[in-house]
């Protein structure tokens, strides 16, 4: 997936602490403002405001990520999930899940290789898929 023209800047003295998350604020061009949050708990319930999650943690066994419930509010929504610690595995396991919903046709999508990531964008009425 290519980005042209689209530029980035991470201000680090600007982080936002919220309970149990951080949000770097990402300055996206052309009207999109996103936030790269970490989830400092688990389950951790993706917010409207999230545009990249940071999984950081190296805790053993599933790190839970709920996505917000499919809605026309969130039409073409579009989250990344990345394991930043690089301990995604078969005993790390990264899942979004979205209760009562699918994604992709199944009620969790699972990331379990190191530094995996996936997109998630909503059809903005039943359903999440991965890009």
């Amino acid at each position: 997936m290519s980005y042209i023209g689209l530029s980035l800047s991470i201000p680090v003295q600007d982080n936002i602490v919220q309970t149990g998350i951080i949000q770097t604020p990402l300055d996206v061009q052309n009207g999109q403002i996103g936030y790269r949050t970490v989830p400092l708990v688990y389950p951790y319930n993706i917010l409207p405001t999230d545009f990249i999650i940071g999984v950081t943690t190296t805790i053993l066994g599933v790190r839970l990520l709920n996505l917000p419930k499919p809605s026309p509010a969130n039409l073409g929504q579009i989250y990344t999930v990345k394991d930043e610690s690089g301990t995604a595995s078969a005993t790390h396991i990264i899942r979004v899940t979205c209760p009562g919903f699918h994604i992709n046709g199944a009620i969790n999508n699972n990331i379990t290789r190191a530094y995996g990531s996936r997109m998630y964008y909503s059809n903005g009425s039943t359903k999440w898929f991965v890009v």
